[in-house]
């Protein structure tokens, strides 16, 4: 058996076609293949900023992971992008390198996605929330991720060193890849732990919809405590979710694949043959492209489009715009800012409806005279005087005891029996209100009309 790596390079050498006329220009699937790896690189830095400014370690590192191989990609594509194996490099260093790190990313995949899936279990888990984290439980939580992501992902690197038959081969385009024994020390070293991963990432994942069956009614309060919004939560764990359906099919396909092969014994002198170390084997790849640089391309776009495109990363890109001073050439991008005309505008209609809003507070306190005999004044008083105004209870009390102009007035009326309205003269009798109380009411311009009565 083999990992997934190093089956897709042994189908992908397996695949190629040899060509009598031996092809000197660069393929055209090479040349995509180093534009799309580079542009996924490009669009990765914000999510893997992003997640390192809210101290994800788990999903930070598996972005990183997503670059490290993304940029093999790039440069194995430049490299080797033709099938001239008497003019190639013979890839020494760096694919000594590169073989161990494509070992260690396909542990170090699912390996960040539990650490992910874990800090969001712990997130819900109301049996051991804590509203602040003290500084010893940061550190576990630090060091179990960085476990997860890089130190066992570190101790498959040597388990590789135990399998590993050759130093690496060469294939076209895809570049290095690594040689396994095809015993069972590979399935149980290379081939099993992938799985657990995968494992380990359901259960988390199984766990977490539990919790959230069950304490939906509350998860907003619960989620609180672990300074995470709502809707990040549920955007890293659908991410993860679909990671595990795409790792399943993967993992079940490697098995597939692998179980097909005769099975070999194992014995250290004839893998580790100092007489065969050396020997680099080089393969055409007739233009085709490996799948597995193929599924970390998906990959790196899927993340970009969950986590490069929300409304952290656009404040994110605008603030590092206006930090390189692009705000001179889109003043957009300072905040706050609204173009000159749709301010003009907002402007005029915020004045037109203070205008509106005082005529109808004018209107709502002006009384109408109901009789042509009767004639008012107007005063005019400001609210922060209205806690001194005579109320309707005094002014009646002052006309009907107030002085001898008040008496006559009721003693008119009373004899000549006819109502003060429908006397033909009249005047007018203005009245001026004032208070000292600086008591302020809201400032709103407030008309008080005041009606006096007089018969001729």
């Amino acid at each position: 058996m083999a990992p997934i790596t190093h089956l897709f390079t042994r189908l992908a050498a397996t695949a190629a076609t040899p060509s009598s006329a031996v092809t000197t220009s660069p393929y055209p699937a090479a040349i995509i293949l180093a534009t799309l790896s580079l542009l996924v690189i490009l669009l990765l830095v914000s999510p893997l900023c992003w997640h390192y400014r809210n101290r994800n370690v788990g999903a930070t590192l598996l972005v990183a992971w997503a670059i490290v191989i993304n940029l093999q990609t790039f440069i194995n594509s430049i490299l080797w992008q033709n099938d001239d194996i008497t003019n190639w490099y013979n890839g020494a260093g760096l694919c000594d390198v590169e073989v161990k790190l494509q070992i260690a990313s396909s542990i170090a995949a699912p390996a960040a996605l539990a650490a992910v899936l874990r800090a969001l279990a712990n997130a819900i888990d109301t049996e051991r929330a804590t509203l602040v984290k003290s500084r010893a439980q940061r550190i576990r939580d630090y060091a179990i991720d960085i476990s997860f992501c890089l130190g066992l992902p570190a101790l498959e690197m040597l388990f590789h060193y135990i399998d590993q038959p050759s130093r690496y081969l060469l294939v076209g385009i895809a570049g290095c890849g690594q040689t396994v024994s095809l015993t069972w020390v590979t399935t149980l070293l290379l081939d099993i732990p992938p799985m657990l991963w995968t494992l380990l990432d359901m259960y988390y994942a199984v766990v977490i919809l539990v919790r959230l069956c069950r304490y939906r009614a509350t998860m907003s309060s619960i989620l609180a405590s672990s300074n995470i919004s709502k809707t990040r939560f549920l955007r890293l764990y659908i991410f993860c979710i679909i990671l595990i359906l795409a790792f399943v099919p993967l993992q079940a396909f490697t098995l597939y694949q692998n179980q097909a092969q005769p099975d070999m014994q194992y014995k250290w002198s004839e893998v580790h043959d100092p007489t065969q170390w050396n020997n680099i084997i080089m393969a055409p790849s007739g233009g085709r492209v490996s799948p597995f640089p193929c599924i970390w391309l998906a990959g790196g776009f899927f993340i970009f489009i969950f986590f490069g495109l929300g409304k952290d990363a656009m404040a994110m890109y605008r603030s590092g715009l206006l930090a390189m001073g692009f705000e001179k050439v889109f003043p957009s991008l300072k905040p706050g800012y609204t173009p000159n005309n749709t301010g003009m505008i907002s402007s005029l209609g915020s004045k037109a409806k203070l205008m509106f809003k005082r005529k109808d507070s004018r209107s709502s306190w002006l009384s109408q005279a109901t009789t042509s005999g009767t004639t008012s004044t107007t005063d005019f008083a400001s609210p922060k005087t209205m806690a001194m105004l005579e109320t309707i209870e005094e002014h009646e009390h002052n006309r009907s005891s107030g002085g001898w102009l008040a008496s006559f007035f009721k003693r008119q009326s009373h004899g000549q029996g006819h109502a003060l309205s429908e006397v033909g003269q009249h005047s007018t009798v203005g009245s001026n209100v004032s208070a000292a109380d600086g008591r302020n009411t809201g400032g709103i311009e407030v008309i008080v009309r005041r009606e006096v009565r007089q018969a001729s």
